[in-house]
């Protein structure tokens, strides 16, 4: 059985994900466009971006439904139905500590929030 964990911030131990078990599964290519993924499926972490599903990437990624304590960024924050990503780190833990980017514009094939490792620690308890 997989083990469920949780991430905190790295600065201020804060609880930044609900638990979340690992996923390897890749994401599921849209049938449609724009037709927009949640990835991962929610309960779940991956590594790497789905978009470029790049093996080099060490980045987490969560679903954006498995966050919280986490406010936006106020000056980074693009798009026209959610955030675009451009302009950097744009997710903030409850103290605005820099925890991921957020991509979930409708221009997006997948939402989801791609966290450098740096940023979190892992809870097992």
């Amino acid at each position: 059985m997989k083990k469920s964990i949780t991430f905190l911030c790295a600065l201020c131990k804060v609880p930044v994900t609900q638990k979340v078990t690992f996923t390897i599964k890749p994401p599921r290519i849209p049938k449609r466009i724009p037709e927009s993924i949640s990835y991962p499926p929610r309960g779940h972490y991956a590594i790497g971006n789905p978009r470029m599903y790049d093996k080099s990437d060490k980045n987490y990624t969560f679903n954006l439904k498995d966050l919280i304590n986490i406010v936006q960024h106020p000056g980074r924050r693009a798009g026209c139905c959610g955030s675009d990503g451009c302009q950097g780190p744009n997710i903030l833990c409850t103290n605005r500590h820099e925890i991921g980017t957020e991509f979930s514009d409708c221009h997006h094939e997948y939402h989801f929030v791609e966290v450098n490792p740096d940023n979190v620690m892992i809870d097992e308890n």
